[in-house]
């Protein structure tokens, strides 16, 4: 029995042609991959020209740095007492004498920087008399005024100094103590720069500790001009304060 129609076409020729187009898209896909690696070699080399994985040293320095300057601030410390015949008389006649002395105070400190260190009361040994006293620490505003507040405290009865000094306002410390900072990373970059022959350096860890150093004029200093004339009656003699810096780097470098 003879079959009539036209025969099926195979398809095998449209097969061929879009496998050929897929090979000929992976071969151009893998020839761009090919000069892209070989473009991000040649920067690599450009750019690291002894390789990329490079070995780093490492070098740890200890240095100091400080900065000083004449304290803003004075601090003065001070006994007051008062006695009675019964402990309320005692404390009575120390609430009098500290009334006048805060308000001499209060002239020179802020009434937050004028604060209690002790407080006592009892009979005096061998005696039938009460004491109280207190201790009273107080912050001046202006060093410069010290010995203007030793002299007012002077003349009040009953009122004694036990020690008067100076410190650095929190605006000089915060400065002070960022300027130390500066010249102790200096040195220490300085010594591992010359250890190195002057090498790049990365720090990767510091390590920081401080302290303040009281230097008072000496006589010395006064006697070769160093120091101002003092002015007749002067009771309190400033000097510098400095903040010293302590700081370990470890550098690394190739």
């Amino acid at each position: 029995m003879m079959r009539t129609g036209k025969p099926r076409p195979s398809g095998r020729k449209g097969g061929h042609y879009a496998g050929s187009m897929k090979t000929e898209h992976y071969a151009a896909l893998i020839a761009i991959f090919a000069i892209l690696v070989m473009g991000a070699m040649l920067a690599i080399g450009l750019l690291y020209p002894k390789g990329l994985v490079q070995s780093r040293k490492a070098v740890a320095i200890s240095a100091t740095g400080s900065s000083s300057a004449i304290p803003g601030m004075g601090t003065v410390s001070i006994y007051a007492n008062a006695t009675g015949d019964t402990a309320a008389a005692a404390a009575a006649n120390l609430s009098t004498t500290l009334a006048r002395l805060n308000s001499t105070l209060l002239g020179y400190a802020n009434a937050g920087n004028i604060t209690t260190m002790y407080y006592s009361i009892g009979i005096m040994r061998n005696t039938s008399t009460y004491v109280a006293t207190e201790g009273v620490r107080a912050i001046i505003n202006d060093a410069n005024s010290m010995t203007e507040v030793l002299r007012s405290l002077s003349s009040h009865e009953n009122v004694y100094v036990q020690n008067a000094g100076t410190m650095l306002s929190n605006s000089q410390a915060s400065r002070l103590l960022h300027k130390a900072l500066q010249n102790a990373l200096k040195n220490a970059t300085a010594q591992a720069e010359a250890l190195t022959g002057n090498a790049t350096l990365t720090a990767v860890n510091i390590t920081t500790t401080n302290y303040r150093v009281y230097a008072p004029i000496s006589l010395g200093a006064a006697a070769t001009g160093l120091a101002s004339p003092a002015p007749s009656g002067q009771l309190f003699f400033n000097g510098n304060e400095s903040i010293v810096e302590s700081v370990q780097v470890v550098f690394t470098y190739s």
